[in-house]
């Protein structure tokens, strides 16, 4: 099963809520026994939060990284991303 964030979202206090529906997600997965991932729609900004959910194993955020690529070059794109993923983690 999938959660996804709503991106419709406008006030902080919905996008709270949504959060705080992953991190549930996110404890049942782990209780039973799955591993959890995140991905479909991470870029340099969700990143930073969706790096707090409890239990996250892997990122998969290779469209945004390829398309920041294209201004900067992949190894500086890359880097950013490590340097959000480390800073957050």
């Amino acid at each position: 099963p999938r959660h996804h964030i709503n991106r419709k979202c406008k006030k902080q206090a919905e996008l709270d809520r949504e959060y705080q529906r992953l991190v549930s997600g996110a404890e049942t997965a782990y209780q039973q026994k799955l591993q959890v991932n995140a991905g479909h729609g991470l870029n340099y900004i969700n990143t930073q939060r969706i790096c707090g959910l409890p239990h996250l194993r892997e990122l998969n955020i290779g469209h945004s990284i390829v398309s920041r690529a294209i201004f900067v070059g992949i190894s500086q794109a890359v880097r950013e991303m490590k340097e959000i993923i480390i800073r957050n983690s």
